[in-house]
């Protein structure tokens, strides 16, 4: 519900689809929805009970100190994010410029907080070095979905797709729907970037219905299947989930959680309009 948020916000924000309040004022209340309708459904679904006991040694004070010196760097990146769409609407300029900002403010909490440490250990958690983890390869495969979008877009075929689907279907609201269920199949940053090329801003100007439906649905629409989204392939990777067990788990959370959130914000839509 945000414009940093999601990959599919953030392309629509800064293609001038959305604005940052417009987008927070009408999605957070169906995001809300996305995520609590299937928390509530888990919670009653866990049974049993945890006890935790503490027990305090040398060795988690000093972990302790570590956290508290990791919460200060996090807290300062969360901040930067949030300002990314302030400094853009107070100034203007390009998010990217609010996005360096940002990162020149944890780099600068970072070497004061680790200012007495060996040189070695600065170098560790200095942006350089944070830099060097950077997966250059999903860059450069966003980057390709965006220049092939541009090159169809350029050439007419997202337009003519446009009308086809506009003609072949009752409403746009169906179409953003059967949308937001391809991207937990195909990348939803790739569709969004293709909606953009379909509708122009002409049609459908800022803040327009059609783009607040599109963030929602392929936002949240990627994470029915655990190959829809970056995140879900990133923890596949480190957690070694397979395929059947998020099939089987967490679909049909995922599933009741994007369909109360579509109900939610037609709901909302026919309220305010």
């Amino acid at each position: 519900f945000s414009p940093i948020g999601d990959v599919t916000t953030t392309l629509l924000w800064i293609g001038g689809q959305v604005s940052a309040f417009g987008i927070v004022k009408t999605l957070i209340l169906p995001s809300i929805m996305v995520l609590l309708v299937p928390v509530i459904i888990a919670g009653f679904r866990m049974k049993g009970f945890a006890v935790l006991r503490a027990q305090v040694s040398m060795a988690q004070v000093r972990q302790e100190e570590k956290m508290r010196g990791s919460m200060s760097v996090f807290i300062a990146g969360v901040l930067g994010l949030v300002m990314v769409p302030v400094i853009k609407a107070i100034t203007g300029l390009p998010p990217f410029i609010g996005v360096l900002i940002s990162l020149s403010m944890v780099s600068l909490v970072s070497i004061v907080y680790h200012r007495n440490k060996s040189q070695e250990e600065k170098d560790k958690f200095s942006v350089a070095y944070a830099l060097t983890k950077v997966d250059i390869s999903s860059i450069l495969y966003f980057m390709g979905i965006l220049l092939m979008v541009f090159a169809l877009q350029e050439v007419g075929i997202l337009k003519e797709m446009a009308n086809f689907l506009i003609k072949n279907l009752p409403n746009t609201d169906s179409m953003i729907v059967a949308i937001g269920v391809l991207s937990s199949i195909v990348d939803n940053g790739s569709l969004v970037a293709a909606t953009q090329g379909m509708f122009s801003l002409a049609d459908y100007p800022i803040d327009n219905s059609l783009w607040e439906f599109i963030a929602l649905c392929a936002g949240t629409g990627g994470s029915m299947l655990v190959i829809g989204s970056a995140a879900g392939i990133a923890v596949m990777e480190k957690e070694k989930i397979t395929f059947m067990w998020y099939l089987k788990k967490i679909t049909p959370l995922a599933v009741i959680g994007y369909i109360a959130g579509i109900v939610t914000y037609l709901i909302q839509v026919m309220i305010i309009h």
